[in-house]
């Protein structure tokens, strides 16, 4: 069990390094009222955001605490 959870993140972290980020379904949070959402990648962290059903595209670390406060503010997300 332990050498494939390395060797899956090591693979993970291959397909970071050439632009392929996964979206960590831990890290999913509702951005505003409407259907938008961010999360993170699941390897590196990187910020994502839905564009739409199953299609997640790279945003800004700016961008992601702008949506992330946006949010809070509205009362969309916990505190």
């Amino acid at each position: 069990m332990g050498i494939v959870y390395v060797f899956t993140w090591v693979a993970g972290r291959f397909r970071c390094f050439s632009g392929k980020h996964e979206r960590s379904e831990k890290h999913i949070e509702r951005a505003g009222t409407d259907e938008r959402f961010v999360s993170k990648c699941r390897f590196c962290g990187t910020p994502m955001r839905r564009r739409a059903k199953r299609d997640w595209v790279v945003i800004s670390r700016a961008e992601y605490r702008n949506a992330r406060r946006a949010a809070a503010s509205k009362g969309v997300l916990a505190p």
